[in-house]
């Protein structure tokens, strides 16, 4: 597999999750560890790095390190004194909100995770719009 190194807004939380896919999938190494031994060699992402790597839930993936970033954002926004406090609120203990936010999430559906931002405070809306050109759709996480 070729290295790949990837920039742009929010990627930093989806490399890190990226990190742990591949750590939990025995998938070996990847990002700038790989880059260094091949200088020169950079690809350009697609803007999912899931999907670059070749992953086949890659879709879900992106998705869901989206709402884990969301989930961060409403934690470091709220205030919560530790993680615990987030813990109590979302309904699952400390370890697994230290687990969640460093990226392995991939026990969680993204309903839970969902449920996760509902119980965090925020409104979770969905909203469905077609495209009257594009053959298959696109399903994306916005956070306000």
């Amino acid at each position: 597999m070729k290295p790949l190194i990837w920039t742009g807004p929010g990627l930093s939380l989806r490399f890190s999750a990226l990190l742990c896919v591949w750590r939990n999938r025995g998938c070996g190494t990847v990002g700038r560890e790989a880059a260094m031994k091949k200088k020169g060699k950079v690809t350009e992402s697609s803007g999912n790095v899931f999907e670059d790597t070749g992953l086949e839930d890659a879709a879900e993936l992106a998705i869901k390190s989206d709402l884990v970033a969301a989930i961060y954002r409403t934690i470091t926004a709220h205030g919560f004194k530790n993680q615990t406090e987030a813990a109590v609120r979302m309904g699952i203990d400390q370890p697994r909100v230290s687990k969640l936010l460093r990226g392995y999430f991939e026990e969680y559906s993204v309903e839970k995770l969902l449920e996760f931002l509902a119980a965090l405070g925020n409104d979770v809306e969905i909203r469905v719009s077609r495209q009257t050109r594009a053959k298959r759709g696109h399903i994306r996480v916005r956070a306000a």
